[in-house]
Protein backbone atom coordinates (compact mmCIF):
# COMPACT_ATOMS: atom_id res chain seq x y z
CA UNK A 1 0.00 0.00 0.00
CA UNK A 2 2.66 2.57 0.76
CA UNK A 3 4.63 1.53 -2.18
CA UNK A 4 7.55 -0.16 -0.57
CA UNK A 5 8.47 -3.68 -0.33
CA UNK A 6 8.16 -5.67 2.43
CA UNK A 7 9.51 -9.10 3.87
CA UNK A 8 6.30 -11.56 5.13
CA UNK A 9 6.85 -14.87 7.12
CA UNK A 10 5.25 -17.23 5.26
CA UNK A 11 6.34 -20.76 7.72
CA UNK A 12 2.83 -21.52 8.86
CA UNK A 13 1.38 -21.11 5.38
CA UNK A 14 4.49 -22.73 3.41
CA UNK A 15 2.68 -26.18 3.23
CA UNK A 16 -0.82 -24.75 2.29
CA UNK A 17 0.87 -22.39 -0.45
CA UNK A 18 3.13 -25.15 -1.99
CA UNK A 19 -0.35 -26.91 -2.93
CA UNK A 20 -1.54 -24.39 -4.68
CA UNK A 21 1.93 -23.23 -6.41
CA UNK A 22 2.92 -26.57 -7.97
CA UNK A 23 -0.03 -26.26 -10.44
CA UNK A 24 1.21 -22.71 -11.01
CA UNK A 25 4.35 -23.66 -11.74
CA UNK A 26 3.13 -26.61 -14.15
CA UNK A 27 0.85 -24.04 -16.51
CA UNK A 28 4.12 -21.56 -16.73
CA UNK A 29 5.45 -24.36 -19.38
CA UNK A 30 2.99 -26.37 -20.29
CA UNK A 31 -0.61 -24.72 -20.33
CA UNK A 32 -3.27 -27.22 -19.41
CA UNK A 33 -6.07 -27.90 -22.54
CA UNK A 34 -8.75 -27.67 -19.95
CA UNK A 35 -9.60 -24.62 -17.59
CA UNK A 36 -9.79 -25.35 -13.63
CA UNK A 37 -13.07 -26.03 -12.45
CA UNK A 38 -15.17 -22.89 -11.29
CA UNK A 39 -15.44 -22.97 -7.93
CA UNK A 40 -16.90 -19.35 -6.69
CA UNK A 41 -15.96 -17.77 -3.39
CA UNK A 42 -15.62 -15.18 -1.47
CA UNK A 43 -12.15 -14.04 -3.38
CA UNK A 44 -14.31 -13.56 -6.26
CA UNK A 45 -15.03 -10.10 -6.10
CA UNK A 46 -11.38 -9.06 -6.19
CA UNK A 47 -10.69 -10.77 -9.27
CA UNK A 48 -10.84 -9.93 -13.07
CA UNK A 49 -12.75 -12.64 -13.73
CA UNK A 50 -15.49 -12.74 -12.10
CA UNK A 51 -18.37 -11.87 -14.49
CA UNK A 52 -17.44 -14.31 -17.14
CA UNK A 53 -16.90 -17.09 -14.17
CA UNK A 54 -20.28 -16.05 -12.93
CA UNK A 55 -21.61 -15.81 -16.29
CA UNK A 56 -20.68 -19.38 -16.80
CA UNK A 57 -21.58 -20.93 -13.29
CA UNK A 58 -25.22 -19.33 -14.09
CA UNK A 59 -25.10 -21.16 -17.45
CA UNK A 60 -23.99 -24.74 -15.62
CA UNK A 61 -25.99 -24.16 -12.32
CA UNK A 62 -22.39 -24.59 -10.07
CA UNK A 63 -23.33 -25.69 -6.77
CA UNK A 64 -20.48 -22.96 -6.05
CA UNK A 65 -23.47 -20.79 -6.22
CA UNK A 66 -24.89 -21.41 -3.24
CA UNK A 67 -23.12 -19.25 0.03
CA UNK A 68 -21.17 -22.03 1.82
CA UNK A 69 -19.67 -25.00 -0.86
CA UNK A 70 -16.74 -25.41 -1.00
CA UNK A 71 -14.35 -27.05 -3.42
CA UNK A 72 -14.49 -30.14 -1.00
CA UNK A 73 -18.21 -30.09 -0.30
CA UNK A 74 -18.76 -30.32 -4.18
CA UNK A 75 -16.36 -33.27 -5.00
CA UNK A 76 -18.71 -34.95 -2.45
CA UNK A 77 -21.59 -33.95 -3.88
CA UNK A 78 -19.77 -35.00 -7.21
CA UNK A 79 -19.67 -38.59 -6.00
CA UNK A 80 -23.61 -38.95 -5.37
CA UNK A 81 -24.03 -37.53 -8.65
CA UNK A 82 -24.58 -34.42 -7.89
CA UNK A 83 -23.37 -31.59 -9.59
CA UNK A 84 -26.61 -28.63 -10.03
CA UNK A 85 -28.34 -26.49 -8.03
CA UNK A 86 -31.73 -28.26 -9.27
CA UNK A 87 -30.29 -31.86 -8.57
CA UNK A 88 -28.91 -30.61 -5.01
CA UNK A 89 -32.97 -29.01 -4.58
CA UNK A 90 -34.22 -32.77 -4.71
CA UNK A 91 -32.39 -34.42 -1.99
CA UNK A 92 -34.01 -32.76 1.20
CA UNK A 93 -36.23 -34.54 2.71
CA UNK A 94 -38.25 -33.48 5.71
CA UNK A 95 -38.33 -34.93 8.99
CA UNK A 96 -40.18 -34.47 11.91
CA UNK A 97 -38.31 -32.92 14.55
CA UNK A 98 -38.19 -35.44 18.12
CA UNK A 99 -40.73 -33.44 20.93
CA UNK A 100 -39.26 -35.97 23.23
CA UNK A 101 -35.74 -35.13 23.06
CA UNK A 102 -34.93 -32.57 25.56
CA UNK A 103 -31.06 -31.22 23.99
CA UNK A 104 -32.17 -29.86 20.42
CA UNK A 105 -29.96 -30.36 18.09
CA UNK A 106 -28.20 -27.18 16.74
CA UNK A 107 -29.61 -25.02 14.33
CA UNK A 108 -27.51 -24.86 10.76
CA UNK A 109 -28.03 -23.95 7.52
CA UNK A 110 -29.25 -26.76 5.19
CA UNK A 111 -27.82 -26.12 1.30
CA UNK A 112 -30.33 -28.78 0.15
CA UNK A 113 -33.28 -26.69 1.70
CA UNK A 114 -31.87 -23.42 -0.22
CA UNK A 115 -31.83 -24.85 -3.62
CA UNK A 116 -35.37 -26.19 -3.28
CA UNK A 117 -36.49 -22.32 -2.22
CA UNK A 118 -34.50 -21.57 -5.15
CA UNK A 119 -36.19 -24.24 -7.56
CA UNK A 120 -39.59 -23.74 -6.07
CA UNK A 121 -39.17 -19.50 -5.95
CA UNK A 122 -40.71 -19.94 -2.19
CA UNK A 123 -39.74 -18.89 1.22
CA UNK A 124 -39.59 -22.40 2.81
CA UNK A 125 -39.81 -21.62 6.96
CA UNK A 126 -38.01 -24.70 9.51
CA UNK A 127 -39.08 -22.23 12.41
CA UNK A 128 -41.16 -19.40 12.65
CA UNK A 129 -39.48 -16.20 13.26
CA UNK A 130 -40.12 -14.86 16.71
CA UNK A 131 -39.59 -11.27 16.69
CA UNK A 132 -40.72 -9.00 19.46
CA UNK A 133 -41.42 -5.48 18.20
CA UNK A 134 -41.73 -2.28 19.77
CA UNK A 135 -43.25 1.05 18.96
CA UNK A 136 -39.90 2.73 18.82
CA UNK A 137 -37.22 0.89 17.10
CA UNK A 138 -33.62 1.19 15.90
CA UNK A 139 -31.83 0.58 12.79
CA UNK A 140 -27.97 0.32 12.80
CA UNK A 141 -25.05 0.02 9.69
CA UNK A 142 -21.70 1.17 9.86
CA UNK A 143 -18.73 1.54 7.76
CA UNK A 144 -15.41 1.58 7.91
CA UNK A 145 -11.80 0.66 6.69
CA UNK A 146 -10.85 -2.67 7.86
CA UNK A 147 -6.79 -3.13 7.80
CA UNK A 148 -6.70 0.25 9.76
CA UNK A 149 -9.63 -0.25 11.94
CA UNK A 150 -11.13 2.95 11.13
CA UNK A 151 -14.91 3.28 11.06
CA UNK A 152 -16.14 6.60 9.63
CA UNK A 153 -19.77 6.67 9.17
CA UNK A 154 -22.48 5.71 11.21
CA UNK A 155 -26.01 5.20 9.92
CA UNK A 156 -29.04 5.75 11.80
CA UNK A 157 -32.88 4.78 11.10
CA UNK A 158 -35.25 6.05 13.85
CA UNK A 159 -39.06 4.25 13.48
CA UNK A 160 -41.75 5.63 15.63
CA UNK A 161 -45.04 5.79 14.91
CA UNK A 162 -45.76 6.32 11.28
CA UNK A 163 -41.98 8.52 10.64
CA UNK A 164 -38.93 7.61 9.59
CA UNK A 165 -35.94 9.77 10.42
CA UNK A 166 -32.32 8.89 9.26
CA UNK A 167 -28.97 9.81 10.96
CA UNK A 168 -25.88 9.50 8.72
CA UNK A 169 -22.82 10.11 11.93
CA UNK A 170 -19.47 10.95 9.89
CA UNK A 171 -15.71 11.37 10.76
CA UNK A 172 -13.33 12.88 8.05
CA UNK A 173 -10.30 11.62 9.34
CA UNK A 174 -8.82 9.29 12.27
CA UNK A 175 -9.07 12.02 14.84
CA UNK A 176 -13.03 13.19 13.97
CA UNK A 177 -13.95 9.41 14.75
CA UNK A 178 -14.14 10.40 18.73
CA UNK A 179 -16.66 13.07 17.77
CA UNK A 180 -19.18 10.66 15.38
CA UNK A 181 -18.98 7.85 18.22
CA UNK A 182 -20.34 10.67 21.11
CA UNK A 183 -22.67 11.91 18.50
CA UNK A 184 -23.75 8.42 18.01
CA UNK A 185 -23.97 7.73 21.70
CA UNK A 186 -25.98 11.27 22.35
CA UNK A 187 -28.57 9.92 19.69
CA UNK A 188 -29.41 6.31 21.03
CA UNK A 189 -29.46 7.38 24.73
CA UNK A 190 -32.41 9.67 23.47
CA UNK A 191 -34.50 6.01 23.05
CA UNK A 192 -33.82 4.22 26.17
CA UNK A 193 -35.71 1.42 25.77
CA UNK A 194 -35.78 0.80 21.75
CA UNK A 195 -34.08 -2.25 20.72
CA UNK A 196 -31.25 -1.56 18.20
CA UNK A 197 -31.16 -3.93 14.82
CA UNK A 198 -28.34 -5.15 13.24
CA UNK A 199 -27.29 -7.73 10.33
CA UNK A 200 -24.44 -9.88 11.08
CA UNK A 201 -21.35 -9.62 13.43
CA UNK A 202 -19.78 -6.73 11.88
CA UNK A 203 -21.52 -3.67 14.24
CA UNK A 204 -21.42 -5.67 17.59
CA UNK A 205 -17.71 -5.63 17.07
CA UNK A 206 -17.04 -2.23 15.71
CA UNK A 207 -19.40 -0.54 18.73
CA UNK A 208 -16.83 -3.19 21.45
CA UNK A 209 -14.04 -1.43 19.19
CA UNK A 210 -14.94 2.16 19.32
CA UNK A 211 -16.17 1.47 23.33
CA UNK A 212 -12.48 0.67 23.83
CA UNK A 213 -10.92 3.06 21.75
CA UNK A 214 -12.86 6.19 23.38
CA UNK A 215 -13.10 4.50 26.62
CA UNK A 216 -16.76 4.83 26.96
CA UNK A 217 -19.34 2.27 28.00
CA UNK A 218 -20.88 0.37 25.59
CA UNK A 219 -23.09 -2.24 28.00
CA UNK A 220 -26.04 -0.35 27.86
CA UNK A 221 -25.82 -0.42 24.16
CA UNK A 222 -24.72 -4.03 23.20
CA UNK A 223 -27.40 -5.58 25.19
CA UNK A 224 -30.12 -3.79 23.00
CA UNK A 225 -28.80 -4.94 19.90
CA UNK A 226 -30.64 -7.52 17.98
CA UNK A 227 -29.21 -9.50 15.32
CA UNK A 228 -32.02 -10.50 12.39
CA UNK A 229 -29.27 -12.77 10.85
CA UNK A 230 -30.11 -15.02 13.92
CA UNK A 231 -33.91 -15.20 12.82
CA UNK A 232 -33.02 -16.22 8.96
CA UNK A 233 -29.76 -18.20 9.32
CA UNK A 234 -31.36 -21.96 9.95
CA UNK A 235 -34.87 -20.77 10.13
CA UNK A 236 -35.50 -18.82 7.31
CA UNK A 237 -34.85 -19.50 3.44
CA UNK A 238 -35.28 -16.89 0.83
CA UNK A 239 -35.13 -18.23 -2.44
CA UNK A 240 -31.75 -16.32 -2.84
CA UNK A 241 -28.35 -17.75 -3.07
CA UNK A 242 -26.91 -16.75 0.26
CA UNK A 243 -28.42 -14.88 3.29
CA UNK A 244 -26.14 -11.41 2.43
CA UNK A 245 -28.62 -8.52 2.89
CA UNK A 246 -28.46 -7.33 -0.40
CA UNK A 247 -29.62 -10.64 -1.60
CA UNK A 248 -32.16 -11.24 0.50
CA UNK A 249 -33.44 -7.28 -0.17
CA UNK A 250 -33.64 -7.60 -3.51
CA UNK A 251 -35.35 -10.39 -3.43
CA UNK A 252 -38.11 -8.76 -0.71
CA UNK A 253 -38.06 -5.18 -3.00
CA UNK A 254 -35.18 -3.53 -1.52
CA UNK A 255 -33.20 -0.99 -3.94
CA UNK A 256 -30.23 0.93 -4.27
CA UNK A 257 -29.52 3.57 -6.13
CA UNK A 258 -25.96 2.39 -7.44
CA UNK A 259 -25.88 -0.63 -9.36
CA UNK A 260 -22.39 -1.93 -7.82
CA UNK A 261 -23.03 -1.27 -4.11
CA UNK A 262 -21.20 -3.14 -1.77
CA UNK A 263 -19.16 -3.38 0.88
CA UNK A 264 -15.98 -4.04 -1.18
CA UNK A 265 -17.53 -0.86 -2.86
CA UNK A 266 -18.01 1.74 -0.58
CA UNK A 267 -14.16 1.12 0.33
CA UNK A 268 -13.46 2.29 -3.45
CA UNK A 269 -15.68 5.45 -2.43
CA UNK A 270 -13.69 6.27 0.57
CA UNK A 271 -10.59 5.88 -0.93
CA UNK A 272 -11.70 8.43 -3.92
CA UNK A 273 -13.03 10.44 -1.53
CA UNK A 274 -10.06 10.74 0.77
CA UNK A 275 -8.07 11.93 -1.95
CA UNK A 276 -10.07 13.91 -4.06
CA UNK A 277 -12.69 15.65 -1.27
CA UNK A 278 -15.32 15.19 -4.14
CA UNK A 279 -18.77 15.56 -2.11
CA UNK A 280 -19.80 13.18 -5.13
CA UNK A 281 -18.54 9.98 -3.61
CA UNK A 282 -19.18 10.83 0.17
CA UNK A 283 -22.96 11.26 -1.31
CA UNK A 284 -22.45 7.49 -2.84
CA UNK A 285 -21.91 6.47 0.87
CA UNK A 286 -24.23 8.49 2.86
CA UNK A 287 -27.17 6.96 0.25
CA UNK A 288 -25.41 3.61 0.33
CA UNK A 289 -25.68 3.52 3.89
CA UNK A 290 -29.11 5.08 4.30
CA UNK A 291 -30.51 2.25 1.82
CA UNK A 292 -28.85 -0.77 3.96
CA UNK A 293 -30.87 0.61 6.80
CA UNK A 294 -34.17 1.12 4.90
CA UNK A 295 -33.61 -2.79 3.36
CA UNK A 296 -32.61 -3.93 7.58
CA UNK A 297 -35.96 -2.22 8.11
CA UNK A 298 -38.22 -3.63 5.49
CA UNK A 299 -36.19 -7.49 6.15
CA UNK A 300 -37.59 -7.02 9.56
CA UNK A 301 -40.89 -6.05 8.98
CA UNK A 302 -40.71 -8.94 6.14
CA UNK A 303 -39.93 -11.74 9.30
CA UNK A 304 -42.94 -10.39 11.24
CA UNK A 305 -45.96 -10.47 8.36
CA UNK A 306 -44.34 -14.01 8.00
CA UNK A 307 -44.16 -14.58 11.54
CA UNK A 308 -47.53 -13.29 11.67
CA UNK A 309 -49.08 -15.04 8.80
CA UNK A 310 -47.54 -17.56 7.60
CA UNK A 311 -50.61 -20.12 7.37
CA UNK A 312 -51.92 -18.04 5.11
CA UNK A 313 -49.59 -17.01 2.47
CA UNK A 314 -49.15 -18.71 -0.58
CA UNK A 315 -45.22 -17.60 -1.11
CA UNK A 316 -44.39 -19.31 2.23
CA UNK A 317 -44.41 -22.97 2.82
CA UNK A 318 -43.37 -25.18 5.74
CA UNK A 319 -40.46 -27.37 5.72
CA UNK A 320 -41.27 -30.02 7.24
CA UNK A 321 -44.90 -30.06 6.44
CA UNK A 322 -45.67 -28.59 3.24
CA UNK A 323 -49.05 -26.94 2.62
CA UNK A 324 -51.99 -28.93 0.76
CA UNK A 325 -53.27 -27.32 -2.33
CA UNK A 326 -56.21 -28.24 -3.21
CA UNK A 327 -59.50 -27.59 -4.91
CA UNK A 328 -63.39 -26.70 -2.86
CA UNK A 329 -64.26 -30.36 -3.87
CA UNK A 330 -61.01 -32.12 -2.91
CA UNK A 331 -61.24 -30.16 0.09
CA UNK A 332 -64.57 -31.46 0.57
CA UNK A 333 -63.38 -34.94 -0.08
CA UNK A 334 -60.15 -34.78 2.36
CA UNK A 335 -62.47 -33.46 5.13
CA UNK A 336 -64.96 -37.13 5.13
CA UNK A 337 -61.99 -39.15 4.79
CA UNK A 338 -60.48 -37.47 8.05
CA UNK A 339 -63.88 -38.45 9.60
CA UNK A 340 -63.75 -42.09 8.22
CA UNK A 341 -59.96 -42.04 9.82
CA UNK A 342 -61.63 -40.60 13.06
CA UNK A 343 -64.08 -43.37 13.26
CA UNK A 344 -61.66 -46.44 12.66
CA UNK A 345 -59.46 -46.14 15.76
CA UNK A 346 -60.15 -49.25 17.15
CA UNK A 347 -61.03 -47.31 20.67
CA UNK A 348 -63.89 -45.05 19.08
CA UNK A 349 -66.31 -47.16 20.75
CA UNK A 350 -65.18 -46.33 23.94
CA UNK A 351 -65.05 -42.60 23.28
CA UNK A 352 -67.96 -41.75 21.31
CA UNK A 353 -71.24 -40.75 23.35
CA UNK A 354 -73.91 -43.26 23.57
CA UNK A 355 -77.68 -42.06 23.79
CA UNK A 356 -79.93 -44.72 25.62
CA UNK A 357 -83.81 -44.28 26.14
CA UNK A 358 -83.85 -46.73 29.16
CA UNK A 359 -80.69 -46.68 31.42
CA UNK A 360 -79.40 -49.73 33.10
CA UNK A 361 -78.57 -49.30 37.05
CA UNK A 362 -74.82 -48.94 37.67
CA UNK A 363 -74.33 -48.93 33.85
CA UNK A 364 -72.94 -44.92 33.80
CA UNK A 365 -71.19 -44.25 36.65
CA UNK A 366 -71.29 -40.55 35.68
CA UNK A 367 -75.13 -40.60 36.10
CA UNK A 368 -74.36 -40.82 40.03
CA UNK A 369 -71.85 -38.35 40.28
CA UNK A 370 -69.04 -40.97 40.38
CA UNK A 371 -66.06 -41.55 37.76
CA UNK A 372 -64.03 -44.67 37.25
CA UNK A 373 -60.21 -44.22 36.41
CA UNK A 374 -57.89 -46.75 35.93
CA UNK A 375 -58.86 -50.70 35.48
CA UNK A 376 -61.78 -52.68 35.54
CA UNK A 377 -63.99 -53.01 39.05
CA UNK A 378 -62.27 -55.20 41.47
CA UNK A 379 -58.23 -55.59 39.66
CA UNK A 380 -56.08 -54.82 41.96
CA UNK A 381 -53.65 -55.07 40.50
CA UNK A 382 -52.98 -51.61 40.18
CA UNK A 383 -55.55 -50.34 43.08
CA UNK A 384 -55.41 -46.96 44.14
CA UNK A 385 -56.32 -48.11 48.16
CA UNK A 386 -53.03 -50.16 49.27
CA UNK A 387 -53.99 -52.52 51.53
CA UNK A 388 -52.72 -52.07 55.10
CA UNK A 389 -49.15 -53.80 55.48
CA UNK A 390 -48.97 -56.91 58.35
CA UNK A 391 -45.08 -56.36 58.93
CA UNK A 392 -42.75 -53.22 58.39
CA UNK A 393 -39.14 -54.32 56.98
CA UNK A 394 -36.33 -51.48 57.17
CA UNK A 395 -33.60 -51.52 54.47
CA UNK A 396 -30.53 -50.37 54.61
CA UNK A 397 -30.25 -47.40 52.01
CA UNK A 398 -27.49 -48.29 49.49
CA UNK A 399 -23.90 -46.73 49.67
CA UNK A 400 -22.30 -47.09 46.17
CA UNK A 401 -23.69 -45.79 42.72
CA UNK A 402 -24.85 -48.56 40.26
CA UNK A 403 -23.95 -46.34 37.52
CA UNK A 404 -20.73 -44.10 38.48
CA UNK A 405 -19.28 -46.34 41.22
CA UNK A 406 -19.39 -43.19 43.36
CA UNK A 407 -19.03 -44.07 46.95
CA UNK A 408 -20.42 -43.30 49.52
CA UNK A 409 -23.51 -41.95 48.53
CA UNK A 410 -25.51 -39.22 50.29
CA UNK A 411 -28.70 -40.21 52.85
CA UNK A 412 -31.43 -38.56 52.47
CA UNK A 413 -34.77 -37.48 53.49
CA UNK A 414 -36.43 -39.39 50.54
CA UNK A 415 -38.28 -42.78 51.29
CA UNK A 416 -38.54 -45.35 49.18
CA UNK A 417 -41.82 -47.96 49.63
CA UNK A 418 -42.27 -51.99 48.13
CA UNK A 419 -45.53 -53.62 49.16
CA UNK A 420 -45.55 -57.41 48.39
CA UNK A 421 -48.43 -59.86 49.03
CA UNK A 422 -47.16 -63.27 49.39
CA UNK A 423 -47.66 -66.69 50.73
CA UNK A 424 -46.28 -68.04 53.65
CA UNK A 425 -46.11 -72.01 54.20
CA UNK A 426 -47.38 -72.91 57.70
CA UNK A 427 -48.40 -75.72 59.74
CA UNK A 428 -51.54 -75.75 59.36
CA UNK A 429 -51.41 -74.58 55.53
CA UNK A 430 -50.94 -71.48 53.52
CA UNK A 431 -51.48 -68.10 55.34
CA UNK A 432 -51.30 -64.51 53.15
CA UNK A 433 -48.85 -62.01 54.47
CA UNK A 434 -48.54 -58.22 53.20
CA UNK A 435 -45.18 -56.81 53.70
CA UNK A 436 -43.70 -53.07 53.33
CA UNK A 437 -39.97 -52.79 52.54
CA UNK A 438 -38.97 -49.17 53.38
CA UNK A 439 -35.43 -47.65 53.07
CA UNK A 440 -33.92 -44.24 52.64
CA UNK A 441 -32.86 -43.30 49.23
CA UNK A 442 -28.89 -42.08 48.65
CA UNK A 443 -27.88 -39.11 46.52
CA UNK A 444 -25.14 -39.39 43.90
CA UNK A 445 -23.57 -35.88 43.67
CA UNK A 446 -21.78 -37.03 40.73
CA UNK A 447 -24.63 -38.54 38.81
CA UNK A 448 -26.55 -35.86 40.14
CA UNK A 449 -30.08 -38.47 40.66
CA UNK A 450 -31.15 -40.61 43.71
CA UNK A 451 -30.86 -44.44 44.34
CA UNK A 452 -33.04 -46.33 45.44
CA UNK A 453 -31.96 -49.14 48.01
CA UNK A 454 -30.85 -52.57 45.96
CA UNK A 455 -33.06 -54.99 47.89
CA UNK A 456 -35.85 -53.13 46.79
CA UNK A 457 -35.10 -52.52 43.22
CA UNK A 458 -35.56 -56.18 42.65
CA UNK A 459 -39.21 -55.81 43.23
CA UNK A 460 -40.84 -53.56 40.48
CA UNK A 461 -42.59 -50.40 40.92
CA UNK A 462 -45.77 -52.25 39.98
CA UNK A 463 -45.36 -55.30 41.49
CA UNK A 464 -47.63 -56.06 43.70
CA UNK A 465 -47.01 -59.99 44.43
CA UNK A 466 -44.18 -62.21 45.56
CA UNK A 467 -42.67 -65.28 44.54
CA UNK A 468 -44.30 -67.47 46.54
CA UNK A 469 -47.89 -65.92 45.41
CA UNK A 470 -46.69 -66.64 41.08
CA UNK A 471 -45.74 -70.36 42.20
CA UNK A 472 -49.06 -71.26 43.44
CA UNK A 473 -50.41 -69.99 40.29
CA UNK A 474 -48.29 -71.55 38.44
CA UNK A 475 -48.88 -74.80 40.06
CA UNK A 476 -52.78 -74.52 39.90
CA UNK A 477 -52.22 -73.44 36.12
CA UNK A 478 -49.53 -75.87 35.16
CA UNK A 479 -49.80 -78.86 37.89
CA UNK A 480 -53.78 -79.11 38.24
CA UNK A 481 -54.22 -77.87 34.78
CA UNK A 482 -57.24 -75.47 35.99
CA UNK A 483 -58.41 -72.70 33.66
CA UNK A 484 -57.84 -69.01 34.33
CA UNK A 485 -61.32 -68.04 35.31
CA UNK A 486 -61.34 -70.91 37.88
CA UNK A 487 -58.13 -69.88 39.21
CA UNK A 488 -59.41 -66.60 40.08
CA UNK A 489 -62.43 -67.58 41.44
CA UNK A 490 -60.15 -69.46 43.86
CA UNK A 491 -58.14 -66.78 44.69
CA UNK A 492 -61.21 -64.58 45.58
CA UNK A 493 -62.21 -67.38 47.81
CA UNK A 494 -58.90 -68.08 49.85
CA UNK A 495 -57.55 -65.08 50.07
CA UNK A 496 -59.57 -62.02 49.13
CA UNK A 497 -57.74 -60.86 45.98
CA UNK A 498 -60.46 -60.15 43.25
CA UNK A 499 -58.12 -60.30 40.12
CA UNK A 500 -59.56 -60.68 36.45
CA UNK A 501 -58.62 -63.86 34.26
CA UNK A 502 -56.29 -62.34 32.11
CA UNK A 503 -53.81 -61.51 35.38
CA UNK A 504 -53.62 -64.72 35.66
CA UNK A 505 -51.90 -65.10 32.21
CA UNK A 506 -49.65 -61.78 33.38
CA UNK A 507 -48.45 -63.68 36.69
CA UNK A 508 -47.64 -66.81 34.52
CA UNK A 509 -45.56 -64.76 31.89
CA UNK A 510 -43.91 -63.49 34.72
CA UNK A 511 -42.88 -67.02 36.00
CA UNK A 512 -42.10 -67.88 32.69
CA UNK A 513 -39.74 -64.82 31.86
CA UNK A 514 -38.01 -66.08 35.49
CA UNK A 515 -37.51 -70.02 34.90
CA UNK A 516 -36.19 -69.06 31.17
CA UNK A 517 -32.58 -69.40 32.23
CA UNK A 518 -33.63 -72.82 34.20
CA UNK A 519 -35.40 -74.19 31.00
CA UNK A 520 -32.05 -73.54 28.98
CA UNK A 521 -29.73 -75.13 31.05
CA UNK A 522 -32.44 -78.17 31.82
CA UNK A 523 -32.01 -78.44 27.94
CA UNK A 524 -28.79 -78.72 27.42
CA UNK A 525 -27.83 -80.98 30.15
CA UNK A 526 -30.64 -83.74 28.58
CA UNK A 527 -29.06 -83.33 25.12
CA UNK A 528 -25.69 -83.93 26.84
CA UNK A 529 -27.13 -86.40 28.57
CA UNK A 530 -28.88 -88.51 24.93
CA UNK A 531 -25.24 -87.87 23.05
CA UNK A 532 -23.30 -90.13 26.12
Amino acid sequence: MDGASHIVNLDKSAQNLMAVLEPLRAWTTDAPSNPPPIVLNKHCPLCPFQHSCQVQAEQEENLSLLNGITARVMRQYAKKGIFTVTQLSYLFKPRKRKTRSKNLPPVTHKVELQALAIRANKIYLQDLPELSRQPVELFLDMEGVPDRQFYYVIGLLVCQADTTTHYAFWADTDQAECQMWQQFLDKVMQYPDAPIYHYGSYEPRALVTLAKRHQTDSEHITKRLVNVNNYIHGKVYFPVRSNGLKDIGHFIGAKWTSPHASGLQSLVWRHHWEKTREETFKDLLLTYNAEDCQALQLLTNELSKIQGSADTLSQVDFANQPKRYTTAASEQIHKQLEVVLQFAHSNYDRKKIKFSQHEKKGENDESQGKKTFGDKTGYQGQRKVRPRPTKVVQVPHVTCCSTCGYAPLRPTAKVSKRLLIDLVLTKNGVKKTITEYIGLQGYCPKCGKYRTPTSLRKYGVRQLYGHRFKAWVAYHRVALRMPYGSIAEVLAEQFYEREPKHYIATLMKDMGTYYAETEKRITQHGCNFVLM
